[in-house]
């Protein structure tokens, strides 16, 4: 298990505890056909391209959203969310996506799917009346394809797909649902990314404690089938944390922490996984999530570092380490036109530690790292609570 997942196995301790005691402005959207180009991955925003408006930290417990509104040099301004009457007891979210629209935001809950809808001009969040859904499957990570059409949970080793109801963002289930994958081991509710969906939406995979399962997506119906050969790199170990870049690569990292990043080529008619020469890459450290912006330069590892992208034959080359690794990194989003990354941290060591996400400028040429003064925001104080992961939106 990675080292950060260690860190926040003992922060969500407390987190339990503390509860026990107290008892991310508009993209195209399509119904029809696929989008093909290039997307950003690993931000929580399906078909990104353009600079982020809306950042969100998913929270717990709760969970109630933490939505920030995102000034033009990458600082955070607080934004509002409204959340239904719930009878779950100390929910607990993990992640979250958002439609390429930038109108609807979904966080995968244990237990359920919370829905919400999203005003572009606050930056606030309004829960769904019919939020939320299948609230008796603990999910581990959603995801949205890239033109906004079908939500994919995954929960009870199972996939939950969705169809996405235009103008509303409620939720209908696919014919076939859920689909069968298998248990990711996941003992506790902390976030990792598990699920990735290729930028032509033509498959989907998601890490479990087998393996990576790739299925087909029926571009009508949003159905799933198994690729032939699936599940791929069995013998990695446990993923963690998927990501598929434009530049058609898929990238994993497993929870033993052996080594930071596997790279995948991703064959573009049957979808199958094959290792790129020189996988793995970089040194032992473990990443719960795993970032990219639109071009797919780079690759950002939360608590491992920045990568560059060779799109040519997708092997990765370490630039540098992640400058919050220190004091706990425990999740990244890049903005899609790669003007900014967010690293969601504790700006220093702590007991009681203020979490929130810090905002770092970055060279378009070397992928270098700048904080912006005074970026740290605070989104709340380990003693109450903690924030999971972070999601952005145009």
């Amino acid at each position: 298990m990675p080292n950060s997942l260690f860190a926040r196995l003992g922060a969500t301790s407390i987190l339990l505890a503390t509860a026990l005691l107290a008892l991310s402005c508009g993209s195209s959207k399509s119904g029809t056909g696929k989008n093909t180009g290039k997307f950003a991955a690993g931000d929580g925003g399906a078909g990104q391209t353009n600079a982020a408006h809306i950042l969100v930290g998913v929270q717990v417990p709760g969970p109630t959203p933490f939505s920030t509104l995102i000034s033009s040099d990458g600082t955070l301004t607080k934004a509002n969310a409204t959340v239904n009457h719930h009878s779950e007891s100390n929910p607990s979210a993990i992640n979250a996506a958002i439609d390429p629209s930038g109108n609807f935001f979904y966080q995968a809950v244990w237990p359920g799917i919370w829905a919400f809808t999203i005003d572009h001009q606050t930056g606030d969040l309004v829960e769904m009346s019919s939020s939320p859904y299948d609230d008796t499957v603990n999910f581990e990570s959603v995801a949205m394809d890239q033109a906004g059409t079908f939500l994919y949970g995954y929960g009870n080793g199972q996939i939950y797909a969705y169809s996405i109801e235009s103008g509303t963002g409620s939720l209908s289930p696919v014919a076939g649902s859920p689909f069968g994958a298998a248990p990711s081991g996941q003992q506790f509710a902390i976030a990792t990314d598990r699920i990735a969906i290729s930028q032509d939406d033509t498959h989907l995979y998601v890490a479990t404690g087998t393996g990576i399962f790739g299925y087909l997506i029926d571009s009508n119906s949003g159905a799933l089938t198994p690729i032939t050969g699936s599940p791929f790199a069995a013998s990695a170990g446990s993923s963690a944390a998927l990501v598929a870049p434009s530049s058609g690569y898929l990238y994993e990292t497993t929870t033993d922490g052996k080594s930071p990043i596997l790279g995948f080529s991703i064959d573009p008619a049957s979808g199958a996984l094959s290792a790129i020469a020189g996988s793995p890459f970089g040194s032992n450290c473990g990443a719960p999530n795993l970032t990219s912006p639109a071009s797919s330069k780079f690759l950002f590892a939360s608590n491992c570092g920045m990568y560059q992208v060779d799109q040519s034959n997708g092997t990765l080359t370490f630039l540098f380490a992640d400058p919050a690794a220190a004091n706990g990194s425990f999740w990244a989003v890049f903005d899609p036109t790669g003007a900014f990354l967010w690293i969601l941290n504790s700006p220093n060591p702590c007991f009681h530690c203020d979490i929130g996400p810090t905002a770092f400028q970055v060279d378009p040429d070397t992928g270098n790292l700048t904080m912006v003064s005074n970026s740290f925001f605070m989104m709340t104080n380990s003693e109450v609570g903690g924030i999971q992961s972070l999601a952005i939106t145009q």
